[in-house]
């Protein structure tokens, strides 16, 4: 093979290469850029709204009691603030899993707001059954402890889901990025070496071919 034709295979070969790498790359940087925003705009606010979910579930039982033990109806304003703000919260989950058409995690969500509602309806029972007796409220009461716990195993799940979201994607974003990394590490050295073998292999032809000819010119002039 002549040299020209060995040094327009070898650039080739070199700029294959780095080509392939260049490629290899910009799909893993897109990637990590999709992970990213999903991670920043959907996974972590998302989490933070399952969290203030379940500080709300908690606030309702608590006002609620407390309107029960004090009679202070005005408690139960509060109590249904912090259901208005739950039921808020829930929408925008739903908003979120109808854009995915996640129907698993819808029907878990319309769950949650039923049990909501029936802590909320029954907290307020448990306000007037007090107002009548301590045996009534304390029959109601334990309705709304029930619904409290399975209220709040519902909220922990939602909440948990988001949080192991948010933080798979970040160890996959990790992921990605090692992995371009070490492709342009792998690539770099493999064009490094293939530039190497070109170059001995073309000094070692030229020099071969020097060596003939100056062989040619003694034999001519001899």
């Amino acid at each position: 093979m002549k040299v020209k034709s060995k040094l327009i295979y070898g650039i080739g070969a070199i700029l294959a290469v780095f080509i392939f790498t260049s490629l290899v790359t910009m799909v893993d940087i897109r990637n990590i850029e999709k992970i990213s925003e999903k991670t920043s705009t959907e996974s972590v606010p998302m989490a933070m709204i399952a969290a203030d979910t379940k500080f709300q579930s908690c606030q309702i039982q608590q006002f609620l009691t407390d309107s029960s033990l004090t009679q202070d109806l005005e408690v139960i304003k509060e109590a249904q603030e912090a259901y208005d703000k739950l039921i808020s919260n829930i929408n925008q989950f739903e908003k979120m899993y109808k854009e995915e058409n996640n129907q698993k995690q819808l029907e878990k969500l319309n769950k949650l707001k039923q049990k909501a509602t029936h802590l909320f309806e029954t907290g307020k029972k448990m306000v007037s059954s007090y107002a009548k007796s301590k045996e009534e409220g304390d029959a109601v009461m334990e309705d709304v402890d029930n619904s409290s716990l399975e209220l709040a195993a519902l909220v922990d799940e939602l909440k948990d889901s988001q949080i192991n979201e948010a933080v798979e994607n970040s160890k996959l974003t990790t992921d990605k990025s090692n992995s371009a990394f070490y492709v342009i590490l792998l690539m770099s050295l493999i064009g490094i070496l293939v530039g190497i073998v070109i170059g001995f292999t073309l000094v070692n032809q030229i020099t071969t071919s020097l060596k003939n000819f100056e062989i040619g010119l003694l034999k001519f002039f001899s």
